[in-house]
């Protein structure tokens, strides 16, 4: 009999007001480019691979990963510019749209020690590139270029920007429709 397992995403949320706001131009985006999968995640910059994690092992995993940050502290986190750019996946051309976040090595930290803690890891990928997605994988490309013609064309419209001080690390599964959280641990 095989035991069931759960996907978790490794992810740090911005506070509350800021995923309003963020949501806020995802929500205004998503039917230009029809693209919605992007919202069925909260705003969220992934922190390394996820876990793939037998159902009776998810409290022991989470509580592990929250003994392996004790010692973390809070710190900022600030993005770079808006990005849209096209990548490979699957072997599909997939499109994306979101917010690069400006390196720090207290980001950098926390991605290694993240990579440091083994135990039902995903992939063996290593590869940091933390973003702040708004539209991607079912974004094609005729709704990449609507997207990009509306950011041109109405760039009052796009946050320049967001800034906050990353206190948490997430353990979120995949409800019926949206990414729910099964444990944050703050620092």
């Amino acid at each position: 009999m095989r035991t069931e397992e759960i996907r978790l995403i490794i992810i740090t949320v911005p506070p509350d007001d800021l995923c309003a706001e963020i949501d806020a131009f995802r929500r205004e985006i998503a039917p230009i480019g029809d693209s919605y999968e992007a919202l069925t995640y909260p705003p969220h910059i992934t922190l390394r691979t996820g876990a793939i994690v037998p159902v009776e092992a998810l409290e022991d995993y989470g509580e592990r990963l929250e003994r392996h940050l004790a010692d973390r502290r809070p710190f900022p986190i600030a993005t770079a510019s808006l990005e849209q750019s096209s990548y490979t996946a699957d072997g599909q051309i997939r499109h994306f749209v979101g917010y690069g976040i400006r390196r720090s090595e207290e980001l950098l930290a926390l991605n290694r020690r993240l990579l440091r803690f083994r135990d039902w890891i995903k992939s063996d990928r290593t590869d940091f590139h933390p973003h702040l997605t708004a539209a991607f994988h079912d974004l094609d490309g005729a709704g990449a270029t609507r997207v990009d013609r509306w950011i041109k064309a109405n760039p009052e419209r796009v946050p320049a920007g967001f800034a906050w001080t990353c206190d948490n690390v997430g353990l979120w599964r995949r409800g019926n429709e949206r990414w729910e959280p099964l444990r944050v641990i703050r620092f």
